[in-house]
């Protein structure tokens, strides 16, 4: 719930809209697999994810994964506009549509 949170004050901020909605497992499979570490159903459900793992871009694991991240200071906004910047610019970080 913290997470979304302040996906919903970020999406207020930055003009975007997002959807959230409970799914259960029967009918969201590859979510139920990686929620249990079943990694083969998971990937058999979704087949174009990469099996390789990938990093994290330093500054998103900061604004996120910081004990006590305050979303409304300067530097906060400053560094998730960057963020934000740089995946509108780099055609692998883009969503698929």
């Amino acid at each position: 719930m913290h997470l979304l949170r302040g996906l919903a004050l970020l999406a207020m901020q930055f003009s975007f809209n997002f959807k959230a909605m409970h799914l259960p497992g029967k009918e969201n499979v590859a979510a139920d697999a990686l929620s249990r570490d079943n990694l083969s159903v998971f990937f058999a459900q979704m087949p174009h994810v990469p099996q390789a793992p990938t990093t994290m871009v330093q500054e998103l694991e900061q604004l996120f994964l910081h004990q006590q991240p305050d979303r409304l200071s300067t530097t906060w906004k400053q560094v998730f506009s960057n963020f934000l910047q740089q995946v509108s610019l780099t055609p692998q970080l883009r969503p698929t549509q």
